[in-house]
């Protein structure tokens, strides 16, 4: 579990991750490598004053082109999935948000 401002993750150490934002603030997300044809998972916990989320664009691609903030729901959580092709050096990800 990471609760920080900064979150780095390294997917080739796991592929579940829970982060909890830090209230009022925006938690950078960013990674320290992008595995060939794999997915991770995150879920993203707010708690009682939410925070919002930011994405490393050249790691991390979203529907539309529009970064996913979080759910701004205190005391709730989002589950977001990524994966990554063999041709890829992005992760493209989708989320299910405000999950209770």
């Amino acid at each position: 579990m990471i609760s920080s401002t900064t979150a780095s993750f390294d997917p080739n150490e796991a592929n579940y991750y829970e982060l909890t934002l830090a209230g009022g603030a925006d938690t950078h997300v960013t990674l320290t490598s992008i595995p060939k044809s794999h997915t991770m998972n995150l879920m993203v916990k707010q708690g009682g004053t939410t925070g919002t989320l930011s994405w490393n664009t050249n790691y991390f691609k979203f529907p539309g082109g529009t970064q996913f903030t979080g759910s701004q729901v205190t005391d709730t959580q989002d589950i977001l999935s990524f994966v990554s092709f063999a041709s890829s050096s992005v992760y493209y990800g989708t989320a299910i948000s405000d999950v209770k």
